[in-house]
């Protein structure tokens, strides 16, 4: 079964993201027209963790998302969470962390429903989290193989730990298995700023500046 069937009821059919000037992408990104030929629009879809693990985090899972919606204030935005399960969200003001983390899920949640409403060249995955998949029914691999199809077409993938203490090892083997750069968020502003710049140096000479 393919994995991403499973997210059809969260996915709205009808495309609500309007088109993107090409000058007001140009102006956002800085670069010429020659770099981002392929890239006429630009979609970013937030993947943030809401385990409980993630309640003594919610303010920094929120000024996360603020920061990343204040680095690109004319993308249009994908918004998902995952706990045990996984939710499509209008906005994070009703974030309230509980239940486990199917982070596999919640990846896979955010490329189904971008893919089915999206008309976007360019589309920014971000995952936003502080632990370790523990309840996924997607294994690794699948995810890992639909992370690969969408890298294929253009798609950047990031990933922020939130926390303020080392990197688990397992949880980075796990990112790393996935094809997907994590940044570690001690400082908020700075992982936020290390992300923009991989997006507009790939946006800008199409190599990816994290890996």
């Amino acid at each position: 079964m393919n994995q991403l069937k499973k997210f059809d009821g969260l996915i709205q059919k009808d495309r609500v993201i309007a088109k993107q000037e090409e000058e007001d992408f140009l102006s956002l990104f800085g670069a010429n027209s020659a770099q981002v030929s392929r890239f006429d629009k630009t979609a970013i879809v937030l993947v943030l963790d809401e385990s409980s693990s993630m309640s003594g985090q919610r303010e920094r899972a929120i000024a996360a998302v603020a920061a990343i919606e204040k680095e690109f204030p004319q993308a249009s935005f994908v918004k998902v969470v995952f706990s045990s399960r996984v939710d499509r969200k209008q906005d994070f003001q009703s974030y309230y962390p509980c239940g486990m983390t199917a982070m596999f899920d919640g990846i896979l949640g955010g490329i189904a429903i971008a893919q089915a409403e999206l008309s976007h060249n360019n589309v920014v995955h971000i995952t936003i989290t502080d632990g370790e998949e523990n309840a996924s029914t997607a294994s690794l691999p699948e995810t890992a193989q639909a992370i690969a199809e969408k890298k294929a077409l253009g798609w950047q993938f990031y990933a922020i730990w939130l926390t303020e203490q080392g990197l688990l090892n397992g949880h980075q083997r796990d990112f790393e298995r996935l094809g997907i750069p994590l940044t570690q968020a001690s400082d908020i502003t700075q992982a936020v700023q290390k992300i923009s710049d991989g997006i507009y140096g790939y946006l800008a000479t199409g190599t990816l500046l994290l890996e």
